[in-house]
């Protein structure tokens, strides 16, 4: 099926892209733009595993994968280790690790034709480079001593949207085929629609971006308030502020624009709400959930409320207390973590 409509897949992916540009284009609030004249321009290439990959088939694939992990060591490996799981150790013959990733990728023919629609949908990749590099400038600015991974693409069944290590980060472009993408159909239970929403073109350079942030803000301890996890977050969404400052909000969140313009226009009422409900300091799970995770919806608030409102006010809290401490840097702004004289210091109050 996937040989038979990818014209049509293609149209579909452009069309969502242009509509997703389009949604939310103005941000209420003015990013951080500071002057990164002094800081060079960053050489963005990502390495196309899955085009390179493709060169192999049941005669030659011992081949063509030495080649590709002796040209490129740690990309290959991080792939089949981080992502298969595979490893070479003393008692595994050479190309026993080979044999096993053939038959879970071109050896398979479901894999092969996703690939095959993967190829044509992502012919060039400039735009997403561009993109990249142009955030890599500004992560250099605020963070000069940082190292940055080697990026590449690969196919895989349907994981990972980005899957970092140290030295390396790869793109799952199945994971970003537009939220009308057949298979993704196939999977509902797993990708419902309000996640498949993000699973487009203009979501790869965020998804990389924060990957680069995940595990580096610090929490004060293991049980957190909602209050503590909601500024853990709003310091994260306001760090994207800082290294993509033109990207829309709605893009940033995983919002539609019109959830932006719901929590804009209701920003009172939903801090009411959370503070109303003495929800702030509440430890528990449920809570958390209900506030922080994925969901369609926020549990005990109007239908058009989207999930995740917690999070959407820790990053508006976080964005007050930077408009109030503009001399702030990104890794100060980390390490202040008591979460009531945070809150107090931003002087955040949607009601004035």
């Amino acid at each position: 099926m996937v040989y038979k409509y990818r014209l049509f897949f293609l149209i579909l992916c452009v069309i969502s892209f242009a509509l997703l540009t389009l949604a939310g284009c103005g941000n209420k609030n003015n990013n951080p733009h500071p002057d990164i004249s002094d800081v060079p321009e960053q050489s963005v290439t990502i390495l196309r595993l899955e085009s390179m990959m493709s060169e192999a088939n049941a005669t030659n694939y011992k081949s063509v994968f030495a080649k590709i992990e002796s040209d490129h060591p740690d990309v290959f490996k991080a792939y089949y280790r981080n992502f298969w799981g595979l490893s070479k150790d003393d008692t595994t013959a050479e190309y026993d690790v080979y044999d096993s990733l053939f038959s879970n990728t071109l050896g398979n023919e479901w894999m092969t034709r996703l690939n095959d629609t993967i190829e044509l949908i992502y012919a060039k990749m400039d735009d997403v480079e561009a993109e990249i590099a142009g955030a890599y400038r500004y992560f250099k600015y605020y963070f000069p001593d940082s190292t940055l991974p080697q990026l590449y693409t690969y196919t895989g069944p349907f994981v990972y949207q980005t899957l970092f290590d140290d030295a390396t980060m790869g793109i799952e472009l199945d994971m970003y085929m537009g939220q009308h993408f057949a298979y993704y159909g196939n999977f509902e239970n797993n990708m419902p629609l309000y996640l498949t929403f993000r699973f487009d073109r203009p979501f790869i350079a965020l998804n990389v971006m924060r990957s680069l942030m995940d595990g580096n803000i610090p929490v004060p301890g293991m049980e957190l308030s909602l209050l503590d996890a909601m500024l853990r977050e709003g310091k994260m969404l306001y760090y994207l502020d800082c290294v993509l400052p033109d990207m829309p909000d709605s893009i940033k969140m995983g919002y539609t624009a019109a959830q932006i313009d719901w929590s804009d226009a209701n920003e009172a009422e939903i801090w009411k709400f959370l503070a109303g409900e003495e929800l702030l300091f509440s430890k528990r799970t449920d809570d958390h959930r209900r506030y922080l995770d994925e969901a369609p919806t926020s549990v005990g608030m109007p239908d058009a409320a989207p999930g995740r409102v917690a999070a959407w006010t820790g990053w508006q809290i976080v964005r007050a207390y930077m408009k109030e401490n503009p001399e702030t840097d990104l890794l100060t702004l980390f390490y202040e973590m008591d979460a009531l004289r945070f809150l107090k210091i931003s002087g955040y109050n949607p009601e004035d």
